[in-house]
């Protein structure tokens, strides 16, 4: 399979709520595999601004998350440049200047997607940059998802629902690769 060349210059990587509240053990949200993924997850921000790529985090400003660990986390904590967007609705896009002020301007075509949750405010931002005419790009090992304990369905692992929700996306034309594929297509 050919990978698609990724040009920095014309690329933007969105970090969304990849912060404490998920990574730090003492914290009642804390998703171990976001923690042990901090480590590569640096590695995809060095590579993506070694090339040029525009970095940008998206944070919830509720006063509830701001008091249960809503910083980002400190191996991949912002530098200066990058741009931190506040969020106040659902969705990487809604509530924000995301897709026009910030990828249309600064002509970022083509948008890296990573954090939590893969099958709530990650899919919602993928499914509107393609509205936008902007390329969206999941990024496996760096998007993750949360079981579900209790469903009418009965439970579903956290696996699962990346699974599904990475393949219902790839069959509706957004892209999926892996920080390693990200890595060797950036230009």
């Amino acid at each position: 399979m050919t990978l698609p060349a990724l040009m920095g210059r014309n690329t933007a990587v969105l970090i969304y709520h990849f912060t404490d509240f998920h990574t730090r053990p003492d914290s009642r949200g804390f998703e171990p595999e976001m923690a042990d993924a901090l480590p590569r997850f640096a590695e995809l921000l060095a590579g993506c601004r070694k090339a040029g790529v525009l970095v940008t985090y998206v944070l919830s400003q509720t006063a509830r998350d701001a008091s249960v660990g809503g910083q980002v986390s400190q191996e991949i904590a912002p530098l200066p440049g990058d741009e931190i967007i506040q969020q106040t609705g659902g969705g990487g896009a809604f509530g924000t200047p995301l897709f026009e002020e910030l990828l249309r301007k600064r002509g970022r075509g083509t948008l890296l997607i990573t954090g939590i949750a893969i099958d709530r405010g990650l899919s919602d931002t993928a499914r509107r940059a393609t509205g936008c005419g902007v390329r969206p790009i999941m990024v496996r090992a760096a998007c993750f998802a949360q079981d579900i304990a209790d469903s009418p369905l009965g439970p579903v692992s956290k696996e699962e629902i990346e699974r599904v929700h990475l393949a219902a996306m790839y069959r509706h034309g957004i892209g999926v690769m892996t920080i390693d594929e990200v890595l060797a297509s950036l230009r």
